[in-house]
């Protein structure tokens, strides 16, 4: 952000970003949200049981952040959904690889930092589908509050 700039002006990405620089930020933020579960200093959806059913909210602040930070036009939210347990989950697909900062939420799952997608969790949610609603957390706000270094990204 230059000097004089408004808060409101996106930050022009000076490069396309290595698979190792979207891990490092997913890692920032994944990190964030678990100190943000006890301060709730950032309170969007479920921030208080953090990883618990925040997979929605917490994919969609990564993807606004992907899109904010790196200008990248192909990053997806994904829903994979298992109709007979009647469970569903949400995370990132950027460039072919899988983020998933709230996987731990499941017994023997680690985050996900920049996988290839591969079969990610078909086991456990067999249909998946891009999912192109983004209302769920409001877009500006959350960038607002990364561009002042709010939200660690």
């Amino acid at each position: 952000m230059t000097i004089g700039s408004t808060l409101s002006e996106p930050e022009a990405p000076t490069e396309q970003p290595d698979a190792a620089a979207l891990e490092q930020s997913a890692r920032i933020l994944g990190s964030f949200l678990e100190e943000n579960r006890d301060t709730c200093i950032f309170n969007y959806p479920w921030a208080g049981i953090y990883p618990e059913n925040c997979c929605h909210s917490a994919s969609l602040l990564l993807l606004f952040l992907l899109e904010e930070k790196y200008g990248l036009q192909n990053v997806e939210l994904v829903r994979g959904s298992n109709y007979q347990t009647d469970e569903a989950h949400y995370w990132v697909r950027a460039d072919g690889l899988v983020y998933d900062l709230t996987a731990h939420q499941f017994s023997g799952l680690k985050p996900v930092f920049g996988i290839p997608e591969g079969s990610y969790l078909r086991e456990r949610f067999p249909d998946s589908e891009v999912d192109a609603e983004r209302t769920w957390l409001d877009r500006e706000w959350v960038c607002r509050l990364y561009r002042a270094d709010r939200i660690p990204f």
